[in-house]
C-alpha cells in the first residue's frame, strides 16, 4: 500500500510539471505570433515605401503632362482637346494619389495596431514567464517538502527498529 502523502505529492508534482509544459508551449506560441507580427510590420513598411515611390512617380508624370499642356497652348483647337484629355488623366491620377495616400494612412494604422498587438503579446509573454517561475518555485517547494517527509520517514523507521530491538 502506497503512502498517501507521497502519492499526493507525486500527483501535485505531475500537475505542476504539466502546467509548466503548457506555459512553456504557450510562451513559444506567443513568441511565434510576435515573429509573425514583426514580419507583417516589415511587409507593411515595405508596401508603404513602394506606395511612396509610386506617388513620386505619379507626381513626376503629372508634372510632365503639365509641361505638355503648356506646349499645346500654341493651338486653340489642340489646346481644348489636349486640355480635356489631360484633365481627365489628371483626375484619374489624383484619384489614384488619393487612394494611395489613403492606403499609406491605412498601412500606418495597421502598423500601429500591429505594434500594439506586439506590445500585448510581449506583456502576455512576461506574464507567462512569471507564471512559469511561480510554478518552478512551487515545484521546488514541493520537492523540499517531499525530501523532508522522506527524511522523517527514514528516521521514524530507524526509531521504530530501535524500539522493536529494545522490546
Amino acid at each position: 500500500m502506497g503512502n498517501p502523502a507521497k502519492e499526493e505529492l507525486e500527483t501535485q508534482l505531475e500537475t505542476s510539471t504539466q502546467s509548466i509544459t503548457k506555459l512553456e508551449d504557450d510562451a513559444e506560441s506567443q513568441t511565434n505570433q510576435i515573429q509573425k507580427q514583426e514580419t507583417k510590420i516589415l511587409e507593411l513598411t515595405q508596401a508603404k515605401e513602394e506606395d511612396s515611390r509610386a506617388i513620386e512617380t505619379m507626381k513626376a508624370e503629372i508634372e510632365t503632362q503639365a509641361q505638355q499642356v503648356q506646349n499645346l497652348t500654341q493651338s486653340q483647337t489642340e489646346l481644348v482637346t489636349a486640355s480635356e484629355e489631360l484633365q481627365s488623366q489628371l483626375d484619374v491620377k489624383n484619384e489614384l494619389i488619393t487612394k494611395l495616400e489613403d492606403d499609406v494612412e491605412n498601412y500606418g494604422k495597421q502598423t500601429l495596431d500591429t505594434e500594439q498587438q506586439i506590445q500585448g503579446l510581449t506583456q502576455a509573454k512576461r506574464n507567462a514567464d512569471s507564471e512559469i517561475q511561480k510554478a518552478k518555485n512551487k515545484i521546488e517547494e514541493q520537492e523540499e517538502k517531499y525530501q523532508h517527509l522522506f527524511e522523517n520517514q527514514a528516521k521514524i523507521n530507524s526509531d521504530k527498529g530501535a524500539i522493536e530491538e529494545r522490546l
